[in-house]
């Protein structure tokens, strides 16, 4: 299987041009053919680092020739053979000696036609493809590259990254998530000695009376969230790995003093009910502030425990093309609240290549998918978003509250469920940008504290941006005690949030049911001044709210 192969072409275009094409061209030279039928696959507008070749045989490079020999159907001189071998295999030649290509298995360039055939290892080419397509693509000297294998349209990390804003973070590491701790609790511990992991700052729990075991899958979130090429890769990392109930584990992250806990795990009883674990994490969040971020499952259908959480951020997966819902992200409850709570990649994200840094680290192949990769991609941006701006901290609050208002619609995004939320994608993909551009005065929040009125709001502030056109995203976010297990009882205040004029007229509103976040989106109807207001509603459940309150309005 090790024999695979491929090619491999380009002129000399300036350094600053090869560069620029590398991050934004598209493919429209190449074309991939199918190894049984040789069916070829146009990728005309494909956008680069959105493919990924499976099983290539070899690469056939189309050249431009110069001049014209005419079309010459029978060559029978001596004088025209020598003519046309003498034209390609010098234009061939120098081609592709200009080049500079290496570690390729063989190559012909034909004496008689337009064309080279080069032949590549096809661990060496699977590892280099981008770069050898980026390369390929930008060539002016190349008219066609014939692609023998099978493609598939899978995202690299940065691609993914892309999507939610955050290239210019990630590409200048201006941030990447120093002083933030995070704990990854999962059925396993990461290996520290993995090429992507050696050498950084992580601590693994070890518990003498059990047997701890090295996971991939564990290893993989760790390198998502802060690997060598991960999201916030200064970040500190404690590895946990959970045995029955976490109360232990959770016991020692919490003596760390982790910021974040990561649990791209579910337990195995998907049947839509608040368990111990939802539970237990909730009263985590509510009593230390930590802000807990958990994946929805990969159901397709309920959410899994703890993703069941009111003061959890359920993450589900967006599809390989990240414009929609991934058909296995989980999306259904039995506690009347809408969950997730918002969308990140999560659909084959490759962990073996990086185009912005450090492209040679690892030369592995390695992909990750399903709702937990989403999780850990959510973790690694939180933990950006709290080393700039520190007061994040300790807030899981005021966390769920931003991410959710700055989150971006993807399709499908009609359906609202009980709190406000979108069913199947909650408030939609995270976006970092959309956080960072959100101004502090419109992100607020307050403690909610002993009696109260419903006719007297507990929260209001004044919108000015109303006009046509312009869209509101509201979300209001307060932690809760949770639910009684396996029940819809909540044992959580309701509030309910309103949109009103100057004249007290109500445009829009959503009420909590039985949730610990209310989120509208809305577009203004009219150039007029309007005024959020959140008032309590129903039974009083404990002493004190945190709550945190933020909207964003765009066109």
């Amino acid at each position: 299987m090790k024999k695979l192969l491929l090619f491999c072409v380009i002129s000399v275009v300036s350094l600053l041009f090869i560069t620029f094409n590398v991050k934004t061209n598209k493919y429209t030279k190449i074309v991939f053919e199918m190894p049984v039928n040789r069916a070829s696959q146009d990728l005309s507008g494909t956008e680069i680092g959105t493919i990924t070749i499976d099983n290539p045989t070899k690469v056939v490079l189309q050249i431009k020739t110069t001049g014209d020999l005419g079309e010459v159907c029978n060559i029978n001189s001596v004088s025209e053979k020598n003519r046309f071998a003498q034209h390609y295999k010098t234009t061939n030649t120098n081609t592709f000696n200009s080049l500079g290509l290496t570690n390729y298995k063989s190559v012909y360039t034909s004496v008689y036609t337009p064309f080279i055939e080069c032949v590549y290892d096809y661990d060496y080419f699977f590892k280099n493809q981008r770069n050898i397509l980026n390369t390929l693509e930008s060539s002016e000297q190349i008219e066609k590259v014939y692609v023998l294998g099978e493609v598939k349209r899978e995202p690299c990390l940065e691609y993914a990254i892309d999507r939610v804003g955050a290239r210019q973070i990630y590409q200048s590491r201006q941030y990447s998530g120093y002083d933030v701790k995070i704990g990854i609790l999962e059925a396993g511990v990461i290996d520290v000695t993995h090429p992507l992991l050696e050498g950084l700052g992580y601590v693994v729990l070890d518990q003498p009376n059990k047997e701890e075991e090295i996971c991939e899958h564990t290893t993989k979130m760790a390198s998502i969230i802060a690997g060598k090429i991960g999201i916030a890769k200064d970040a500190m990392i404690y590895s946990a790995q959970a045995f029955d109930t976490p109360d232990n584990e959770v016991d020692w992250l919490i003596e760390n003093g982790v910021d974040i806990i990561n649990c791209s795990y579910a337990t195995s009883n998907a049947n839509g009910y608040y368990d111990s674990e939802s539970a237990y994490m909730d009263y985590v969040v509510y009593t230390y502030g930590i802000t807990v971020v958990a994946c929805a499952g990969n159901t397709g259908g309920y959410v899994t425990n703890p993703g069941l959480g009111n003061n959890v951020i359920t993450v589900g997966a967006a599809n390989f093309s990240m414009n929609g819902v991934a058909d296995f992200s989980a999306n259904d409850t039995q506690q009347l609240h809408t969950k997730p709570t918002v969308i990140a990649p999560g659909s084959s994200i490759d962990l073996s290549r990086n185009e912005y840094y450090d492209s040679e680290i690892w030369d592995g192949l390695w992909y990750a998918t399903g709702t937990s990769a989403a999780t850990a991609f959510t973790t690694g941006i939180i933990a950006l978003l709290m080393q700039e701006f520190s007061y994040l901290k300790r807030k899981p609050q005021r966390i769920k509250s931003i991410l959710a208002t700055t989150a971006t619609n993807l399709e499908g995004y009609t359906i609202k469920g009980f709190n406000g939320l979108y069913l199947s994608q909650g408030a939609g993909m995270i976006n970092y940008q959309n956080f960072r551009d959100l101004p502090y005065s419109k992100c607020k929040e307050r403690d909610v504290i002993g009696d109260f009125s419903s006719d007297v709001p507990v929260f209001s502030t004044s919108v000015t941006e109303g006009a046509p056109g312009v869209k509101i995203r509201l979300t209001v976010s307060w932690l809760g005690t949770g639910y009684e297990e396996n029940t819809a009882v909540s044992f959580n205040n309701q509030y309910i949030v309103k949109i009103v004029d100057n004249n007290g007229n109500v445009f829009a509103e959503e009420s909590c049911k039985n949730s610990t976040t209310v989120f509208i989106y809305y577009p203004m109807p009219s150039v007029a001044d309007y005024h959020i207001k959140v008032y309590q509603i129903g039974v009083r459940m404990v002493a004190k709210d945190r709550l945190a309150v933020s909207y964003y309005t765009y066109r």
